[in-house]
Formats: C-alpha cells, sequence, structure tokens
C-alpha cells in the first residue's frame, strides 16, 4: 500500500503541476479525494455542498466520499501527508513561475 501511496503521490505531483486533474467528480471515491479537494474550486463546492446538504441531510449515502458532513469543514475533511502538500506546493510555486 506505501508503493500506491507513492506513485499516486508521484502522480498526482505532475498532473497538479500541468494544472490536470486526478479524476472528475463523477468518480472521486475514498481514494482520489484528498486530491480532489485542493484541485475542486470553491464555487464548485459549495453548491455540491449545498446539494448534499438538502437531499441527504444525514449524508448517510456515499458519507465524506465528495463533500463533507455538515458538521465538518471542507478543510479539515481530509489531511494529505506533509509530504505530498509540501510537495503540491513546490509543483504550483514552479508552474507559476
Amino acid at each position: 500500500m506505501a508503493v500506491w501511496d507513492d506513485i499516486k503521490a508521484v502522480a498526482a505531483d505532475v498532473l497538479h503541476r500541468h494544472r490536470a486533474t486526478i479524476t472528475h467528480h463523477h468518480a472521486v471515491g475514498r481514494d482520489h479525494r484528498p486530491t480532489s479537494d485542493l484541485q475542486r474550486p470553491n464555487p464548485f463546492a459549495l453548491p455540491l455542498q449545498a446539494t448534499k446538504d438538502a437531499l441527504d441531510p444525514h449524508h448517510t449515502l456515499n458519507p465524506g466520499v465528495l463533500v463533507d458532513g455538515p458538521a465538518r469543514p471542507r478543510a479539515q475533511a481530509h489531511r494529505l501527508p506533509l509530504r505530498i502538500l509540501k510537495s503540491l506546493a513546490r509543483s504550483d510555486a514552479r508552474a507559476r513561475a
């Protein structure tokens, strides 16, 4: 599993550097959720969260997969390992340079 996590971190980093995404919101799942949160703009996340809260207020269907439950703020839902966050920050800085 550690090898998979490392490969996925490198792939996510490369895609992020090139302003690409590792998934689409129809196929996020628990495995892609941390990078999806980083890549999804807030104007897109807010209506998703509002729709989920309205149609599934107790978040019983796929809880935490696409958006957080009502009690947890989005920023705290999933914490990426520090090495991945640093890698994404470096790649973002390089892309902006």
